[in-house]
């Protein structure tokens, strides 16, 4: 059973930036999923060790994070909830998460959730 880390859909990717068009926001969404999607061998090597602590580890993580107007370095990345308990898990999707850098700024403050599902295949 090869350990799986399944990065949502655009579509599933939320992002809470008022008065900014369809457009921007597609851009958005497609830059971060780029960042994210880059970063998946480094979750699923996070997600292989929590298989290691117990087998029947799965559900989804929902990662949350804010962006600054004008800027292509994403804030802190927080867990916004998680069904899976693993603390250690847990930590470790978040550091793999952080320091993602878009590559053009948005024009306003932007606030992202985006759920990471894991499953062993």
């Amino acid at each position: 059973m090869k350990p799986s880390i399944l990065l949502t859909l655009l579509a599933l990717l939320t992002i809470a930036a008022p008065g900014c068009s369809r457009g921007n926001k597609t851009a958005l969404q497609a830059d971060i999923n780029k960042q994210l999607f880059a970063r998946q061998p480094a979750m699923s090597t996070c997600y292989k060790a929590a298989l290691q602590r117990d087998k029947t580890s799965r559900g989804t993580m929902t990662l949350g994070f804010n962006i600054p107007a004008e800027s292509v370095l994403v804030g802190v990345v927080r867990m916004v909830n998680s069904e899976i308990k693993d603390r250690q898990l847990q930590q470790c999707v978040l550091s793999k998460a952080q320091g993602l850098k878009l590559s053009t700024p948005f024009f306003r403050p932007v606030e992202v959730t985006y759920p990471v599902s894991f499953a062993p295949m």
